[in-house]
């Protein structure tokens, strides 16, 4: 499986895209922008394993700015590009992605079914943040459906 921070993808490219990963909750605007610029020069330069991880900043961007629909399209793109280059940890973030928008549509049961296939990888990674993720946004689904027990 790939790991950006083994990988030896151009260095300015996976700094770009952690600085818009660290732009999107204070200023997502400024997020989409930067990104907008790192994705021309992934595209003008085909260094296709690094789009998985930009459109799951696409989608991050658009759930910020509760454009679900968008943003679901987006991680489903994040999800092929994943897969294709056998990169779990970005194929987890895609599954939490479109998991935590159908969280935000309330449909609950698309969600947690998407939040499931995320903590298999993250167990499957030993991604401990991964999974305690996963498990805090189930929790919050059933308590919202009244289901303390579960929750």
């Amino acid at each position: 499986m790939v790991s950006f921070g083994q990988s030896n993808l151009p260095k300015e490219h996976l700094k770009l895209l952690e600085k818009v990963q660290n732009e999107i909750y204070d200023n997502p605007q400024l997020a989409k922008s930067d990104l907008d610029s790192a994705f021309l020069q992934i595209e003008k330069q085909k260094i296709e394993i690094l789009k998985a991880k930009a459109y799951n900043l696409y989608g991050d961007i658009y759930l910020v700015n509760s454009d679900y629909e968008i943003s679901i399209q987006y991680f489903l793109k994040a999800n092929e590009f994943a897969e294709e280059f056998e990169n779990s940890e970005e194929l987890a973030i895609s599954f939490f992605g479109i998991a935590s928008n159908y969280s935000s549509l309330e449909q609950y049961n698309k969600a947690i079914k998407y939040y499931n296939q995320a903590l298999e990888i993250y167990e499957s990674i030993d991604n401990l943040k991964g999974i305690s993720s996963v498990y805090n946004d189930i929790g919050r689904i059933y308590y919202w459906q009244n289901d303390i027990e579960k929750a």
